[in-house]
């Protein structure tokens, strides 16, 4: 911290970077020409700006969720901000269909990855640590970000501050036990902190017991007492989040909204019946989980193909089984697997997740969280080991900054197309927005359906 304040340059360098990712930004308003309303979209607008109480709001499953139960009151709360903030945005004027909160969470986990490169790796060049941030920065599922849920941004934000938190916060703490006192309030951070992603969605579940696998995995490699308590820790959030699922959750939706949630949503027995599946559907969806995840990697790095994305994870293994790093490459290697386990689960659960929407935005937020984080760990420890100069990564990095704009385009009008799930709303987005700012023509004037009237008429005030 104190690095950072000391440095002369720094309030040029703030300016720099908050013109770079404002601009990147704002490249990514332009694409979307103000966004679209989903159906799912319009129904959630539509609730959250209803006259009823703010619990009332929250706590309504049915309408939040199309009642499929998750858990994720924390992101229902974020998301009634979002809405507020395209009503009042229209009121005032500016009209659009944007999540405000994507986006400042989005530079949220921009000024922690600024902070722990500068805290951790200051022998990092400030522009490889930026070029880092900009690969991040210019995914399609930063970039497209029409209003939705904020639950996978949440996870993200929350997942990346826990991991540099884990692995090297934690390393500058005592762990004796006379140290405890200390201890005790620091670990309880880290349990709030996960359990705030927990409650943010199903995904910030998987990865809280994700995390506690790793933390058991380094406690057996390294033998460290940190990692026993680190994994203690999110078992316990796990625990704590399962009683919140089963009880307290459902609980709360009875007594403020009178009605118990549908949990069939969360029913897991796709995991060990394959009635109906044949072998070729199995082994085939078990390979297009392992391309999900290397074309998630490759729309990290340049949107090249997934085939590069899967020469990336195979790169980051190979370096690290080969200079000294074997147990970072063993955790690195259990948490590849434990992500495409995360992919084969969604195939198998949700196979429309295959579809071109779906692989670029939204649900793959938080995993490029952990990217960004690998990356920049990988880059630091080559560039500590003097393998490489700062410049050849910034150039690199360069190059996939320049391909992912190139291609934000492309991958919104691919979002958008016919053949997309969300063609007709986003069609209809530039009547939408004209039936709201015509105020004096009456809303049957416009080509919309009941739902998109209605919206209408809620943002016409």
């Amino acid at each position: 911290m104190r690095l950072i304040i000391q440095d002369p340059r720094r309030p040029f360098t703030l300016l720099l970077v908050a013109a770079v990712l404002l601009g990147v930004v704002a490249f990514s308003f332009f694409c979307q020409r103000g966004g679209f309303l989903d159906v799912e979209s319009q129904a959630f607008l539509l609730n959250y700006t209803s006259g009823r109480s703010v619990l009332e709001r929250i706590f309504d499953v049915a309408r939040n969720d199309w009642n499929c139960y998750q858990a994720r009151e924390l992101s229902y709360a974020i998301d009634l901000l979002d809405a507020k903030f395209i009503q009042a945005s229209a009121a005032a004027g500016f009209l659009h269909f944007l999540s405000l909160s994507h986006y400042l969470f989005l530079f949220a986990i921009g000024w922690l990855h600024l902070f722990f490169m500068r805290r951790y790796f200051p022998e990092v060049p400030f522009w490889v640590s930026l070029g880092l941030l900009l690969t991040y920065f210019t995914t399609p599922s930063s970039l497209i970000a029409s209003f939705f849920r904020s639950s996978k941004i949440l996870v993200g934000f929350f997942l990346y501050l826990l991991v540099w938190v884990s692995f090297f916060e934690t390393g500058r703490w005592r762990w004796d036990k006379k140290n405890s006192r200390h201890l005790i309030p620091l670990l309880l951070g880290i349990f709030f902190t996960c359990l705030l992603m927990t409650l943010a969605d199903r995904q910030g579940f998987f990865f809280c017991c994700a995390l506690a696998l790793i933390f058991a995995a380094a406690a057996w490699l390294y033998r460290e007492a940190r990692w026993y308590w680190l994994c203690g820790t999110c078992l316990a959030v796990a625990a704590v989040n399962t009683v919140y699922n089963l009880y307290l959750g459902p609980a709360l939706i009875y007594s403020i909204n009178g009605y118990l949630p549908d949990f069939s949503f969360q029913n897991m027995r796709f995991l060990y019946s394959f009635e109906g599946l044949s072998l070729h559907t199995i082994v085939g969806r078990v390979i297009r989980s392992l391309f999900l995840l290397g074309e998630t990697v490759s729309f990290y790095f340049g949107s090249v193909g997934v085939f590069w994305g899967l020469a990336v994870m195979a790169g980051v293994l190979f370096y690290l089984f080969r200079k000294d790093r074997q147990r970072e490459g063993w955790l690195s290697l259990f948490g590849m697997s434990l992500l495409f386990g995360m992919s084969l689960i969604l195939v198998f659960r949700a196979p429309y997740l295959l579809w071109i929407e779906h692989k670029l935005v939204y649900y793959w937020i938080p995993t490029n969280s952990i990217i960004l984080f690998g990356s920049s760990l990988v880059v630091a420890d080559l560039i500590k080991r003097k393998i490489i100069s700062g410049m050849l990564p910034a150039y690199f990095l360069s190059a996939c900054v320049v391909l992912n704009l190139a291609q934000l385009p492309l991958h919104y009008r691919a979002y958008t197309s016919a053949e997309s799930h969300f063609a007709a709303p986003s069609q209809a987005a530039n009547e939408l927005r004209d039936c709201v700012r015509q105020k004096r023509l009456p809303v049957e004037a416009f080509g919309l359906t009941h739902r998109e009237k209605s919206v209408c008429n809620k943002l016409r005030g």
